[in-house]
């Protein structure tokens, strides 16, 4: 209780002492009079006079006290948090925030005449750390906010390496272990590696620390080389040569620039006679790498001839068939015959016989060069049967 309290207290109960019934009215003691027509009533000095509910009465002021001794300044603690109070006065009860670096918190101690009761209301809270950005070596991290005693793993974000990176937060601070950061092995792409005098080859695509082995591509030298893939970088040549070819010539003999063919050799059916000549070019030169260069055959002279035309074959009559007098008698002919009928008179006397004429168609031929080809025939030639047939139509 304060000293402002304990006062008000000890002054109400001296005036429960001489409550009375009448309105209440109060006056400094030296003679003060009543309400009733002046009439004087005192109080002794050193006391005051009051009306409470009708009733006078005079009251004792409220005892003196003696000062009470302050408090000191203290520092006190509450788990990992220091709080540091000033100099107070009795019946006080100050808060302080805590002093200790990485930690969030507030505490009351309560001072009683010079003696310090105690922490109480004490929090302490271990500070978070915030998102940060670390660097080892030639690699970046980006380290996430972490509460305290939480840890995290990065990989780096620099382009070209490989690390990573192990954070973890005490009280608002990070500490770093586990770091490694190294750069990302770069492979050789395919190209062309020249070396020596004027020797020059392709390579392949080959990884970081493979070897390729190159045997010169340029025409009229003779060498080799090997390169070694050194991230992303040919180095070398080791073990290489470049020397010039001797003076180039083509291979002997020649490539026959003529030749003569029979006439079936040249394409010609059998029974031609006769012979073809033939030539080609032939060059040799250095765009060729020295190599013969011959063009194609071409004809310089023919002299085949067909055979001489053999005779066709008879003429024959084509197809076969019947012809007859009447519808009771037929001669079967060779050849196809086609009946032309006419009256007569037969020599023996026995009447008007129908005659028999005949017409023959007869195959034509044509001589191709090879051989004979037989024509579709477009004439007739007509057979006269006599007037004295093999049959005579009855």
């Amino acid at each position: 209780m304060t000293p402002r309290n304990f006062a008000a207290a000890g002054a109400a109960a001296a005036l429960l002492a001489f409550a009375i019934a009448t309105p209440s009215f109060s006056q400094s003691s030296g003679g003060a009079s009543n309400l009733q027509g002046g009439k004087g009533f005192g109080c002794a000095a050193g006391t005051t006079y009051q009306l409470v509910n009708g009733m006078a009465r005079c009251t004792q002021p409220p005892p003196t006290r003696a000062a009470e001794a302050a408090c000191s300044a203290t520092v006190m603690t509450s788990g990992a948090c220091s709080f540091s109070f000033p100099t107070s006065t009795s019946r006080s009860q100050p808060i302080a925030a805590t002093s200790t670096a990485g930690y969030n918190g507030t505490a009351s101690a309560a001072c009683t005449a010079g003696t310090w009761s105690g922490i109480s209301g004490a929090s302490c809270t271990p500070n978070p750390c915030s998102a940060a950005l670390h660097t080892y070596g030639a690699c970046n991290f980006s380290v996430p906010a972490l509460a305290s005693g939480t840890a995290s793993t990065m990989a780096t974000t620099t382009a070209g390496y490989n690390g990573s990176s192990k954070a973890t937060c005490s009280a608002g601070t990070l500490a770093y272990s586990g770091e490694s950061c190294a750069a990302i092995p770069v492979n050789c792409g395919a190209g062309s590696i020249a070396w020596g005098a004027s020797c020059s080859a392709s390579v392949g695509y080959t990884v970081n620390g493979g070897t390729a082995t190159l045997t010169n591509a340029v025409a009229g030298y003779t060498g080799s080389a090997q390169f070694t893939c050194n991230n992303g970088t040919w180095n070398g040549p080791y073990s290489s040569s470049c020397t010039a070819n001797p003076p180039p010539t083509c291979s002997s003999p020649a490539p026959a620039g003529s030749q003569t063919l029979t006439c079936q050799a040249a394409g010609y059916a059998t029974g031609y006679t006769g012979s073809v000549t033939q030539s080609r070019s032939t060059s040799c030169g250095s765009g060729t790498g020295w190599a013969w260069v011959v063009g194609g055959w071409s004809t310089v002279s023919d002299t085949c001839t067909p055979p001489p035309p053999s005779s066709p074959p008879s003429n024959a009559l084509i197809d076969g068939g019947d012809s007859g007098c009447d519808d009771t008698y037929s001669k079967t002919m060779t050849g196809t015959y086609t009946a032309t009928t006419t009256w007569f008179r037969s020599a023996d006397g026995r009447g008007a016989h129908l005659g028999l004429f005949m017409t023959k168609r007869v195959q034509n031929w044509t001589f191709n060069g090879t051989s004979w080809v037989g024509q579709t025939p477009t004439t007739d030639t007509i057979v006269n049967m006599g007037s004295n047939p093999a049959h005579y139509c009855m």
